[in-house]
């Protein structure tokens, strides 16, 4: 049946290499209705910091809730995530947001997301000095392992400019 599995969602306005088979076996492993993939940045407060546990369980999301009794660490959301297909039970009808009205609500109903803390690289592209940066990055030799591994010089076909 159609979406009887996790499935990725994925926000379009970042590049990045996150480990995607990686990340659906810790999503696996967790048992969680998602996990969100996380990473330490210094820009992070910008971006709205998440806090997990020792066991990477979210546990305060967007500033909520206030008081935790554990240590936690904050980390960003960096854009990607991986969700169960029961969380379409959970949905209202219309417009909504997934960060504003639905993780807030299912982390109130006791529904276990789960931080996948992600080191590699990663850019976000909100406009185009930041597109300029990532191509600069990746021109430059940033590997990502879903590009073809430019052709060494010398090689038939490899272009010198």
């Amino acid at each position: 049946a159609w979406l009887d599995e996790p499935f990725f969602v994925l926000n379009s306005d970042s590049i990045h290499d996150v480990p995607l088979r990686e990340l659906a076996r810790f999503h696996r492993e967790t048992g969680g209705i998602a996990t969100f993939v996380l990473r330490h940045d210094p820009e992070a407060e910008r971006y709205g910091l998440l806090h997990v546990d020792a066991r990477h369980r979210l546990r305060r999301f967007r500033g909520e809730p206030r008081d935790v009794a554990e240590p936690l660490t904050a980390l960003m959301y960096a854009g990607v995530m991986v969700w169960e297909p029961r969380v379409f039970a959970h949905m209202r009808s219309g417009a909504f947001s997934l960060t504003r009205d639905l993780v807030p609500w299912l982390m109130r109903a006791g529904e276990a997301i789960h931080g996948f803390v992600y080191d590699g690289y990663w850019r976000v592209v909100d406009d185009a000095a930041d597109l300029a940066r990532a191509r600069a990055e990746i021109d430059g030799g940033q590997r990502l392992s879903y590009l073809p591994a430019p052709p060494s010089p010398g090689t038939p076909g490899a272009e010198i400019s």
